[in-house]
């Protein structure tokens, strides 16, 4: 296992990303990609701009428990019902990041991704989205061609890191790094071969209220609190948590009185 480290080799703070190269063997991933590409029902997005559609540089699909519908870029996705292979695969990455955490993690979800060659991509994200939840774990794996998977810092992009996702990887992701860091999987002129890319996740309860904390864009004010002279500046999770604390149990702001 190594973790992700900035392009200076400093750790890289606000959030983990820890990868396994050949958490699953070749044969074993081999297998498992041609039983995906033939058996996943795979559909192609649109994102509509102005009027006009426009589609998504890959394909994708969505599987996991009843009800666990998922929204993003405009779009929303029921799920397809759990087929064996990713089971297998669920069952697997849910010990690794029980293991590595040490806490009960159940994924519901999962979103499947079919890179075709290196016109296929993904552009600069976060998985933060409210039925995520507030730090969410992420369990990313990578069958078939090698990609690289590029982090930036969203609060002072210069800050970088970069890992190659290989054939059988797993990637976890943890923390706070979806509400601190986007990622994305960028588009190459080389010739490449097809990749598919499964990212488990939880899906919250939608009744559930939502509480501060839960998306990046609670952590937007408490960034420029923490330290608004200082763009380069990294609060800690501690750092965070005591902001979001201080947001939730300050007194309320007392009310101007209109000038006569």
């Amino acid at each position: 296992m190594k973790l992700a480290t900035l392009s200076d080799g400093g750790v890289l703070p606000f959030g983990q990303a820890a990868l396994y190269d050949g958490f699953f063997a070749t044969t074993e991933a081999d297998q498992l990609f041609e039983e995906l590409e033939r058996d996943i029902d795979w559909g192609q997005e649109y994102l509509t701009i102005y009027g006009k559609k426009i589609p998504f540089p890959r394909k994708t699909a969505w599987y996991g428990d009843p009800g666990c519908d998922y929204s993003y870029s405009g779009i929303t996705m029921m799920p397809h019902p759990w087929i064996p292979p990713l089971m297998t695969i669920k069952e697997r990455v849910e010990t690794a990041a029980q293991t590595q955490l040490k806490k009960e993690i159940t994924f519901n979800s999962v979103l499947l991704n079919l890179y075709r060659d290196g016109t296929d991509s993904m552009s600069w994200h976060s998985d933060d989205e409210p039925e995520l939840g507030r730090n969410p774990v992420i369990a990313s794996v990578s069958l078939g061609a090698t990609r690289p998977f590029h982090l930036r810092y969203k609060f002072n992009s210069q800050y970088r890191a970069q890992m190659e996702l290989t054939h059988g990887s797993l990637l976890l992701m943890s923390g706070p790094l979806q509400h601190g860091w986007q990622h994305q999987i960028p588009k190459t002129k080389k010739p490449i071969s097809p990749r598919i890319n499964l990212t488990f996740r939880t899906i919250i309860d939608r009744e559930i209220p939502r509480h501060i904390g839960e998306s990046t864009a609670d952590y937007l004010p408490l960034m420029v609190a923490l330290d608004p002279e200082n763009a380069e500046s990294f609060p800690t999770e501690e750092a965070v948590n005591a902001a979001l604390r201080s947001l939730l149990f300050a007194p309320p702001a007392r009310k101007r009185r209109k000038s006569s």
